[in-house]
């Protein structure tokens, strides 16, 4: 019992990263509905959950190196996508509605929001945690966390009209920044 509760907890904490790239899509995603919210989770859900398995793979050998380079990789990657997203929310027209990130973006904020789960796999693995499981837990929260703030942020978009994709830009380079410094 204390061992799920300790994972629920790793899975939560692992999870904000996500959730919070989620609401900054969600904010501009005013006509979209369930199929975004689940474009959205699954890749969240299942990066975080593979980079545990990937994490307790590679194991404690390379998790220096991850957790001194990933924040890095993932401040990057979130920085080139909000900068995107900023340049097309200041490019958009009042008649044009705020673009949707495409598959590839996707990707690259699941990937960028799941590199600290590396490390977690090699900690869970040492800590003789059932990594599979773990896994398991970690993406299923992600995606439902992920899911159910899609649909929280979108009514928030609606409120925020025409700079709703600035505000999602910044929010993501935020998330980046804060994986350089926490």
């Amino acid at each position: 019992m204390k061992e799920l509760i300790q994972i629920s907890i790793i899975a939560i904490a692992l999870s904000v990263d996500a959730v919070s790239a989620t609401f900054a899509v969600g904010l501009r995603a005013e006509n979209q509905g369930k199929k975004l919210a689940l474009q959205l989770a699954i890749p969240f859900g299942f990066f975080q959950g593979a980079m545990v398995l990937l994490g307790a793979a590679i194991g404690l050998v390379l998790s220096k190196a991850i957790s001194d380079y990933g924040a890095v990789l993932g401040f990057f990657l979130l920085l080139f996508i909000g900068l995107k997203t900023i340049r097309e929310g200041l490019s958009t027209k009042d008649d044009e509605k705020a673009s949707i990130p495409n598959a590839a973006s996707i990707g690259l904020m699941s990937i960028a929001t799941s590199i600290d789960a590396l490390v977690v796999g090699a900690t869970i693995s040492i800590l003789s945690f059932p990594v599979v499981f773990s896994a398991f837990i970690v993406g299923i929260t992600t995606f439902i966390f992920c899911f159910t703030v899609y649909f929280l942020s979108r009514r928030l978009g609606k409120h925020f009209g025409k700079n709703v994709e600035v505000i999602g830009g910044v929010v993501l380079i935020l998330i980046g920044v804060s994986l350089l410094f926490f």
